[in-house]
């Protein structure tokens, strides 16, 4: 998936966003200051995805995407600023339990960041 992910990052774009977000005295106030701009400039479709449907800089023109744009966004800013960050493939309640011992693609609606900071704490 990764892979998959990386044609619809433009690294240019976000590293220019990063850079516009100022950083905190922590990390914690930091991704705070992510947090909030993303609240302010971003509007989330009320649709979920395990796939892209805009590049970032598509997204960043229409301001408004699915769970996947925003996320696949947020994870380019992040790291960025220099944070640890892992995408992670989940499944709602409303989309089903995972069967783990045959684990496929349809079983997943959402991809989320999971933010590693360097006093071990996890967003």
């Amino acid at each position: 998936m990764n892979n998959h992910f990386k044609a619809f990052q433009n690294e240019s774009l976000t590293r220019e966003i990063a850079n516009s977000i100022p950083n905190g005295s922590s990390q914690k106030e930091t991704l705070e200051n992510i947090y909030d701009y993303f609240r302010k400039n971003y509007r989330w479709n009320n649709f979920y995805s395990i796939q892209a449907r805009q590049s970032n800089r598509d997204l960043a023109k229409s301001k408004v995407g699915n769970s996947t744009d925003l996320n696949l966004m947020l994870n380019s800013i992040l790291n960025n600023k220099g944070f640890t960050v892992d995408l992670v493939l989940i499944s709602t309640r409303d989309h089903g339990k995972i069967i783990a011992s045959y684990p496929y693609l349809n079983q997943f609606n959402v991809v989320l960041n999971l933010v590693h900071l360097e006093d071990g704490t996890q967003f």
